[in-house]
């Protein structure tokens, strides 16, 4: 004796499938949480810039590298410099 199953996806009732993409957005909406503001601190970052002109090339690896025979380098005096 064998036994016929019948495979594929269940029909959705037609009433069902009317409600579903407005239970997709219902589900969606969240009601926002009132939250009470911090009081504002004014902060402020200094930079402080050193420039030193005699201080040791470096590669892209950080490490000391000089200069070729040859080749001309540069060893810029910076008078003031801002960020911001």
């Amino acid at each position: 004796m064998t036994l016929a199953l019948k495979h594929g996806p269940l029909p959705l009732p037609s009433s069902f499938a009317k409600f579903l993409p407005l239970l997709a957005v219902l589900a969606g909406c969240t009601k926002e949480e009132t939250v009470e503001p911090t009081p504002q601190i004014p902060t402020a970052v200094i930079l402080k810039f050193k420039f030193d002109s005699t201080q040791v090339r470096l590669n892209n690896l950080g490490q000391p590298v000089g200069v070729l025979p040859g080749h001309g380098a540069q060893s810029p005096v910076f008078n003031r410099m801002s960020a911001h």
